[in-house]
């Protein structure tokens, strides 16, 4: 259901290089919304996830963020939304 309708509305799915990545499927109210977004606004969906998503992030607890990268040892900081 997800895949038709996310076809409807003119989504396309990327295949990211990485392996391991996740990739969260989103639920039926949420993209029916980004693509009201998308029409009101004349930006691509995934702008709008993106801008939405380094908003909220900005809410988030640093400190707690990056004190669980360093217990795992991830070395990849440079790339990390919270630097």
């Amino acid at each position: 259901m997800r895949l038709k309708l996310a076809e409807h509305y003119g989504l396309k799915f990327l295949m990211r290089k990485e392996a391991n990545m996740y990739s969260p499927a989103l639920g039926e109210s949420a993209i029916k919304t980004l693509y009201r977004l998308k029409r009101a606004l004349k930006k691509p969906m995934t702008e709008i996830v993106d801008e939405m998503i380094q908003s909220s992030l900005k809410a988030v607890d640093k400190e707690v963020i990056c004190g669980v990268c360093v217990a795992e040892k991830n070395n990849q900081c440079k790339e990390c939304c919270l630097k």
